[in-house]
């Protein structure tokens, strides 16, 4: 019996999440990717790359997955909470098995938390994390602060180091935020997510995390996102030391 197959939709400049994945989850998952085109980090650049989505999804149903993650935070920012949903499920009736979107992971983790008020930190060009803050307000949640690297070239996000990124978001910290959100699927904000956790005494939610979390609940069992990543997340990183 083959383990489960999971189709990993992503930005053609993303070059993060597919080696995470298969470090971190190979033992659970198969993973198999499809690319759409990215030609900038502007929010209509993320627009147009979506074009590109069904017939990446299509792409994948070819390949028997049994589950689509569509592994990009800030264009499910752009289009909106009502075009997003609208999106998920035009795409999931065309990919015929579950369509996960990662802001819509990230959504249900910071719930599961009963995170009511949050910090976000991202490496986007500040129009697209205008937007993500415009998102999440409308899901119900109070932006304490949002900062980060206002990066225009999505490339550049997955050269950002561990460490600067830690620094940044513990620099930034505001202690009246129940949780804190790290956007984004193309940087290394995972391995240092339990460095942050324990700096903070609060939550930490990566995009990375909360995709994968929605994966597992989808294709394996259902666990809350807190026992998922101190049991599977925090356990991988450790034993594997890797660029998370």
């Amino acid at each position: 019996m083959r383990k489960p197959r999971v189709g990993l939709v992503v930005p053609s400049v993303q070059t993060v999440t597919e080696s995470l994945y298969h470090r971190l989850f190979s033992d659970d998952f198969e993973f198999v990717t499809q690319r759409m085109r990215l030609l900038g980090g502007k929010p209509e650049d993320l627009q147009a790359m979506e074009a590109d989505a069904p017939s990446a999804i299509a792409a994948l149903r070819d390949a028997d997955v049994d589950a689509i993650l569509y592994c990009c935070t800030g264009s499910s920012a752009v289009q909106g909470f009502e075009k997003e949903r609208t999106f998920c499920q035009q795409m999931e009736a065309l990919a015929d098995v579950p369509f996960i979107s990662t802001m819509t992971s990230c959504v249900k983790a910071l719930r599961r938390l009963d995170a009511k008020t949050i910090n976000m930190v991202t490496p986007n060009d500040p129009g697209v994390r205008e937007l993500e803050e415009v998102y999440l307000q409308k899901v119900g949640f109070k932006i304490v602060k949002s900062y980060g690297f206002g990066i225009t070239d999505g490339k550049q996000f997955a050269y950002l180091t561990p460490e600067s990124i830690a620094e940044t978001a513990l620099n930034g910290w505001d202690a009246d935020a129940d949780a804190l959100f790290l956007s984004c699927m193309n940087w290394h904000a995972t391995k240092v997510m339990f460095e942050i956790w324990n700096a903070i005494s609060k939550p930490v939610v990566t995009s990375h995390s909360a995709s994968i979390w929605e994966v597992w609940n989808t294709l394996v069992e259902d666990v809350d996102y807190e026992s998922f990543s101190r049991k599977h997340l925090a356990k991988q990183i450790a034993e594997r030391m890797i660029e998370a």
